[in-house]
């Protein structure tokens, strides 16, 4: 990854030092200041903060000093994405720090490096990648961590979504059929009984 970031930046990566404020919010400024259009500095940027997030994760046995690199690494995968549109880039990101460290992830919901706020991210990005795979694999996280049956719902919701367009239609049916909380039940019973009358007419 270093190899195609010196490729894409021109430089190679500096460990500037753990930085004293919250390190995900100096990461989003430092890309907030890049110059306009300036991808080069981008792909900088995010080389030296995936740098001192290494350096977090090998060196620190404390949760919060590896927590501090997943969270730069966090930023640096939505950097990717959002203000790079590198799809690959922000995949690899993903594999190599975000599903390797979700067990140092916030324990607290809802907080930005709580768990099911990094699979969200991590679902965003397969999803613009269009991995159905990985895709599917990061739903099934997110139903089984989920914090309450609303938000398992929302994910059941989102992965019936995705079988059904597959063609995945029965798999989709017993997801559906598993959604009893608020949060998508209007939109998962029209998806259920359109599926159910597919399934009948084959």
């Amino acid at each position: 990854m270093y190899a195609y970031l010196l490729k894409k930046s021109g430089k190679a990566p500096v460990a500037t030092g753990t930085p004293k404020k919250t390190p995900w919010v100096w990461c989003w400024e430092h890309y907030e200041k890049a110059p306009k259009g300036n991808q080069q500095a981008l792909y900088s940027m995010i080389s030296d903060h995936l740098a001192v997030a290494d350096r977090a994760f090998l060196q620190s046995k404390e949760a919060e000093q590896r927590r501090k690199g997943l969270g730069m690494a966090f930023e640096a995968t939505r950097c990717a994405l959002a203000r790079l549109g590198d799809k690959e880039l922000a995949q690899q990101l993903c594999e190599a720090y975000l599903v390797p460290h979700l067990d140092d992830a916030d324990s607290v919901p809802w907080n930005y490096l709580a768990k099911q706020n990094i699979l969200e991210g991590i679902a965003d990005v397969y999803a613009e990648a269009k991995n159905a795979k990985k895709l599917t694999e990061t739903f099934q996280q997110l139903i089984a961590s989920a914090p309450n049956q609303n938000t398992a719902d929302a994910a059941r919701l989102r992965l019936a979504q995705l079988l059904a367009r597959e063609g995945k239609n029965d798999a989709a049916i017993q997801l559906l059929k598993e959604i009893d909380g608020k949060e998508g039940i209007g939109t998962g019973k029209a998806l259920l009984a359109e599926l159910e009358k597919k399934v009948k007419g084959k």
